[in-house]
């Protein structure tokens, strides 16, 4: 059972460490860092929302077959007339190794902290992949456990994510997490989809669907955006993005509204522009855990 901070504080730690040691001793290396904010609009009620957000990646490719990756994200959730504000932390690690046939085998790590104001909940996440990878398309399976400090029961994690460049312009991806309780019939499955279109070097459009099921409740939040490159300008990649997305409770036709803002600097060579606090940007950085992929996404605020 997870019953401190301290698996967060060591995969947070571990993230900075190896940031620098793999950026020395790296063959190619990629990410991205998106500062964000967003207003949220609740539908039939009288308050408002909006949350701050930091989160960023790096990608390490070794050149041998080794590789190793590493996210990490803050978020701030501030409700008109709340006196305490909603924090999350992340932090995820993540290694594999490719074969010469293209197969993949690796491992994660994953937590998260949720900070309520007078309390706060940790959760983490460890788990092994197998998957097969070419230059466009990529497919990986993986089975895990997530240790949670609220309760006697912890989860098995399982399910697949892929990714697919069809064409230089284009990067497809998504996939489906089941988080089962130790010892019980409940259950998460989340299902999620992304896309992303680089219409021009400056204008690129994105799209996010994500599905979250427990039970007999249905939570699906679906976003699009669109980002603008201020390369020409600024003589680096700096990426300005606008995202509307929505939250519906099982078709209840009472909606929550997000207009997402962000502005996004990718870093080293190959890194998506996709901005990374747009739901798209989550589904194409998924977590492991349908648990922890909630609060990584707009509907884990609600």
């Amino acid at each position: 059972m997870f019953i401190s901070t301290l698996p967060f504080r060591a995969a947070l730690a571990a993230s900075c460490a190896l940031c620098a040691f793999s950026t020395a001793q790296a063959q190619d290396v990629s990410g991205a860092v998106t500062l964000g904010y967003s207003s949220i609009t609740f539908d039939n009620s009288n308050f408002d929302a909006n949350t701050t957000s930091l989160d960023g990646y790096f990608d390490v490719d070794f050149g041998n077959g080794f590789s190793i990756g590493a996210d990490v994200g803050i978020q701030s959730l501030d409700i008109d007339g709340a006196s305490d504000r909603f924090k999350t932390v992340d932090a995820a690690l993540n290694g594999r190794y490719r074969f010469a046939s293209g197969l993949t085998l690796g491992g994660y790590v994953e937590a998260t902290r949720l900070d309520f104001g007078p309390g706060d909940t940790n959760f983490s996440s460890y788990g092994v992949t197998l998957g097969y990878a070419t230059q466009n398309w990529s497919v990986e399976g993986f089975i895990g456990k997530t240790d949670i400090d609220f309760s006697n029961n912890d989860l098995t994690d399982y399910g697949f994510l892929a990714s697919y460049k069809p064409v230089a312009a284009v990067t497809l991806g998504g996939g489906v997490i089941r988080s089962e309780f130790d010892g019980g019939d409940e259950a998460y499955t989340l299902v999620r989809l992304a896309s992303i279109y680089d219409i021009s070097p400056a204008f690129s459009v994105f799209g996010g669907f994500d599905r979250l099921s427990i039970d007999s409740t249905d939570l699906t939040d679906v976003g699009i955006g669109i980002g603008y490159d201020l390369a020409q300008f600024t003589g680096r990649s700096v990426i300005l993005s606008l995202e509307y997305s929505q939250i519906d409770l099982n078709n209840s036709g009472s909606n929550i509204d997000i207009v997402e803002f962000g502005v996004t600097i990718p870093l080293g060579t190959g890194a998506s522009k996709v901005p990374l606090n747009s739901v798209a940007g989550n589904v194409l950085r998924s977590r492991h855990s349908a648990l922890s992929g909630l609060f990584d996404t707009s509907i884990g605020f609600f």
